[in-house]
This record gives C-alpha cells, structure tokens and sequence, in this order.
C-alpha cells in the first residue's frame, strides 16, 4: 500500500540528470508531515481567529457584505470563517489584518498554546 505523499515527510534530493526519476517541485520534494487527524480540519483555535476577525469588523461598523468584498469572498465564505467552520489561510489573514487595519497579532491575543504542543527547550 502506497503511502499518501501529503501526510508523510518527503526529501529527495537526485541529480537533475538522473532521468530515472522525475524532478520534483519543492512542493514535492520537501513536505511536512501533519497527522492524519489534524489534516484539513477546523478547530478551537480557527474558531478563536474567527470571533476576532468578526468582533473587529463590527467594531469598525463594516458590514459583511462590504467585508467579504474586500477580501474577494462570498459572504457566506466569510461567514464560515466567522462562525469557524472554515480555515483562514495566511494570505487571508494578512488581507484581512490589513483592511481592519490591526496587526495580524491581534486574531490571536489571549490565545494560549496547548499542552499538546510540544516546546522548545
């Protein structure tokens, strides 16, 4: 049985002149691995983001429509993520820190790290 490449660590490293095997993407060739239960999955912390983007754009008196515009979303898009039903990915994230005009920190203040994660010592 065939692993799934997106849910197990890959580094090749071959010869560009190696014509046994294709050249890989950096995308290919290096990727971490995530557990499987955890791969494309939304949880308190996207909940926790979303209540700020949220509490943020009617603080400033932005309607959803206006909002989702802006960011180049449907409102019901921007909705999921609101609600945290759906992830903010980065890019989002920066675009919507910077039309709310606060640091992409701020999605984040008051949020503590789970005992599951491991520190570094």
């Amino acid at each position: 049985m065939k692993d799934d490449p997106s849910k197990t660590a890959l580094v090749s490293f071959f010869s560009p002149k190696d014509k046994a095997r294709p050249r890989l993407g950096l995308n290919e060739a290096f990727q971490v691995p995530f557990p499987e239960s955890q791969v494309g999955t939304v949880n308190d912390i996207d909940k926790f983001v979303g209540r700020h983007l949220r509490f943020r754009r009617l603080e400033l008196c932005i309607g959803l429509e206006e909002f989702s515009t802006r960011l180049r979303l449907t409102t019901a898009a921007l909705t999921a993520i609101e609600r945290g039903e759906q992830r903010l990915g980065a890019k989002l994230l920066l675009e919507a820190s910077i039309v709310l005009d606060v640091p992409i920190s701020y999605f984040f203040d008051g949020l503590t790290a789970p005992d599951s994660v491991p520190r570094i010592q």
